[in-house]
């Protein structure tokens, strides 16, 4: 196991809230953070033709855009990014299983719309045998203070 705290990430505002929770226990933890972006190749008929080199480029400038902003809040922090290629879940949760914690954003899709699309969340929660942390985004935030509250903590235990 490595000693640090990973955080898959998209274009979300979910996943900017995460990794500014991840963040945070990084640093009460005194491990690096991870932010990973999972890309599935080819690019599906959902997903506008682009090339390869630009969805690199796009996908590199998120994890830049985001550990920049980490940083403001964290100067010390040590953030390592990984362009990851595969399956989402795969991916991830191996990753969750090398990490003293892995934290992931959540849209909240339930009901027969987050089991008909499918969750990446749902299926690292399920595999991961190190602990898996859901966040949130606050609608009613503009972004700026996106991830920054830990109130409201639900726990489901397995054993």
């Amino acid at each position: 196991m490595t000693p640090q705290v990973t955080v898959g990430m998209d274009e979300s505002p979910e996943s900017l809230a995460a990794a500014l929770w991840a963040a945070e226990e990084a640093s009460l933890l005194d491990v690096p953070l991870h932010l990973v972006h999972v890309e599935e190749w080819p690019v599906t008929a959902e997903v506008p033709v682009l090339s390869a080199e630009s969805l690199v480029e796009r996908y590199e400038s998120l994890l830049h855009a985001t550990t920049d902003r980490v940083r403001q809040g964290r100067p010390g922090l040590d953030v390592v990014t990984e362009m990851a290629r595969g399956r989402a879940p795969g991916v991830l949760t191996a990753a969750a299983n090398e990490s003293e914690v892995t934290v992931l954003g959540s849209r909240g899709l339930g009901g027969v719309v987050g089991f008909l699309i499918g969750s990446v969340s749902l299926a690292v929660v399920g595999r991961a045998r190190r602990p898996v942390v859901l966040v949130r985004s606050d609608p009613s935030s503009s972004g700026a203070d996106a991830g920054s509250t830990r109130a409201g903590i639900v726990l489901g235990v397995d054993t």
